[in-house]
């Protein structure tokens, strides 16, 4: 594994660590017995009022649902 491929895997692990903390806090109650609102927990997975065609693949977390969510389809080699 070259340097670059290593730096690139440790920011995706990060990245996806830095979503499911986020998300944790998101789906606790706050010292109130308070929740966060629906629409910032789906904004988390996928923003509001667009599609896939509108965004880019990297703008949604629809991984934490369905991992086949977000693996795009290569050809085979």
């Amino acid at each position: 594994m070259t340097d670059i491929n290593q730096s690139d895997l440790a920011a995706y692990v990060s990245r996806r660590r830095t979503i499911l903390d986020v998300l944790a806090r998101q789906i606790r109650s706050d010292d109130q017995g308070r929740y966060s609102k629906e629409d910032a927990i789906h904004s988390l997975l996928m923003p509001m009022r667009t599609d896939s065609n509108e965004i880019g693949t990297d703008a949604s977390n629809l991984w934490i649902i369905d991992e086949r969510a977000r693996v795009p389809r290569l050809p085979r080699l």
